[in-house]
């Protein structure tokens, strides 16, 4: 982990530090840790996409034969967005991607990145995993402890569908997200706050809720500002995003916040 001449918040638990992941590093990407312990407290979600020829585009986990089959199997049920209209996973994909559902099934399969046949093949996988969390006939296991394997790219993808939903609400998504200045920096983000979100819910750690917390804080105040690229039009479309799943909010909600501060005196 090299020293550099500039200063960020570590990714994790916020402290200011130099500090960086070197394979990220060389892979021209900026993941600031200020210690061992916060890189290797993530490293479980991290080393997916970290380093040369994983990191810059982030490589995301292509989605398995059982997720594929479950798309289809719920692909007309009725699931409710975060505005309360019933959609259903068939009219989402169809309306991302302008193409009919069994022709977005036929090509979502294989290589994330591969967007050849759909340009924004992430977008469409993230609502594939995301909306399985919105379909009432679906039960995830969201249990505080043993969180199942994909917890971490389930909860990416929700917020990646946020993001991806207000640049698209705002007429302004890129046919190719994986192709801006900003997707690789946003995914990274959202893996090492997915990450710490899993370690808090699993070990109950005060410790964790609170670095899970001030990291939500972190992503919202660089969502707001545009993502630190200078587009004033991307700035407006997230001025109002929100990043607060069903997780977050049980965890930075003022009650467990005040519980905690009790359980410490």
């Amino acid at each position: 982990m090299p020293s550099t001449a500039n200063y960020s918040a570590c990714f994790v638990c916020g402290r200011l530090t130099a500090l960086k992941c070197r394979p990220c590093t060389d892979a021209g990407v900026d993941l600031f840790f200020c210690s061992p312990e916060c890189q290797k407290l993530v490293w479980f979600a991290h080393r997916q996409v970290c380093g040369p020829g994983k990191a810059n585009p982030p490589c995301l986990p292509e989605l398995s034969p059982g997720e594929l089959q479950s798309a289809r199997e719920r692909s007309r049920n009725p699931i409710v967005t975060g505005g309360g209209h019933p959609m259903t996973l068939a009219g989402d994909l169809e309306g991302v991607s302008h193409d009919r559902f069994e022709t977005v099934m036929n090509f979502i399969g294989g290589p994330v990145n591969e967007c050849s046949a759909l340009p924004n093949k992430p977008y469409l996988v993230s609502i594939v995993r995301s909306t399985r969390w919105s379909d009432p006939t679906q039960k995830p296991n969201i249990s505080l402890r043993g969180l199942p394997d994909k917890f971490v790219i389930d909860h990416v993808s929700k917020l990646i569908c946020g993001v991806c939903s207000s640049l698209l609400g705002a007429d302004i998504l890129p046919e190719k997200v994986i192709e801006t200045s900003w997707w690789t920096s946003l995914i990274h983000r959202l893996v090492l706050l997915s990450a710490t979100v899993k370690v808090a819910l699993e070990t109950c750690d005060p410790k964790y809720f609170a670095w899970a917390c001030s990291a939500r804080l972190r992503l919202v105040q660089w969502l707001h500002g545009g993502m630190n690229i200078g587009d004033a039009a991307l700035k407006a479309a997230l001025a109002d995003y929100d990043p607060m799943t069903t997780e977050l909010r049980y965890i930075c909600s003022p009650r467990l916040q005040e519980m905690l501060r009790q359980s410490q005196q």
